[in-house]
């Protein structure tokens, strides 16, 4: 069964909340789980996958969310953007600097590629 993980950009404070941390802010602010409100938090769903790196803080691979830039470093050597497909109703990995719209999907890039960043706290990794 898929796990339905989340956490949230916050524009205005410009730093990632886990889900937890989401919540103890609305309740700072007063929404106390009201509707959520997109005017300053950008949710990010969890895809259901880790990436292939280990390390001690990540022994199964860190979870890869929604707007996370992977570099996969086994076949095309090149960064993908993690987004939502509408169309195909899934998660893909779109080729950062691609203009012919090249993507890879998942299971494919998880196994063989390290999350390094974020479209909100590594804009650089975009170009």
């Amino acid at each position: 069964m898929k796990e339905n993980k989340y956490m949230a950009w916050d524009e205005n404070d410009k730093q990632m909340l886990t889900w937890e941390e989401l919540q103890e802010d609305w309740e700072r602010e007063g929404y106390y789980g009201s509707v959520f409100r997109a005017d300053h938090w950008r949710p990010l769903q969890y895809i259901g996958r880790r990436d292939s790196k280990r390390t001690i803080e990540f022994p199964n691979g860190q979870e890869i969310y929604e707007g996370h830039i992977i570099n996969e470093n086994q076949y095309f050597h090149c960064n993908y953007q993690v987004i939502y497909d509408e169309e195909s109703c899934r998660f893909i990995g779109v080729k950062i600097g691609d203009r012919d719209g090249n993507t890879l999907e998942f299971p494919q890039l998880a196994e063989c590629g390290v999350v390094i960043g974020d479209i909100f706290r590594n804009p650089e990794l975009l170009k």
